[in-house]
């Protein structure tokens, strides 16, 4: 019995100890959070393409499709193989040349096919994909 009393007061101290350590972490409300350390490993040194935000860019390669079952059900989806890649800002982005891009979403899918089997030049936002290490460009416009 006096062990699951101590086991108990040793958990209730550590959970409020926990919270008080996690309470310095955060701004009080009201008051603006503390800027992180220049340099610190919390500011990423350049922006990433992560989840619905990314990168603008003006992209040209060959455009191509494969099938693909997916839940019981074929599908055709579609990539590119980039050539050249262009920022908004008008500088190379040399990282996206010779990779395959997953071109999406689906309202645009009519619009990719008639691309398929030729070279485009395709505006969008390059954006990590659902898989880990795969990237999507999110068409905006195709040509």
């Amino acid at each position: 019995m006096k062990t699951r009393f101590v086991v108990m007061i040793a958990v209730a101290l550590a959970v409020a100890l926990s919270g008080a350590a996690f309470a310095a972490d955060t701004a009080a409300p009201g008051k603006p959070a503390a800027a992180p350390a220049a340099g610190s490993a919390a500011t990423p040194a350049a922006p990433a393409a992560k989840g619905h935000e990314g990168v603008k860019a003006t992209v040209k390669g060959a455009v191509s499709s494969k099938t693909v079952t997916r839940k019981g059900q074929d599908m055709k989806v579609y990539e590119v193989t980039v050539t050249s890649a262009t920022g908004a800002d008008g500088k190379a982005i040399d990282s996206l040349k010779g990779q395959a891009l997953h071109l999406g979403p689906k309202p645009k899918m009519e619009e990719i096919a008639k691309f398929d089997g030729k070279t485009a030049e395709i505006t969008g936002t390059v954006v990590e994909g659902r898989k880990p290490g795969t990237k999507m460009l999110r068409v905006e416009t195709i040509k």
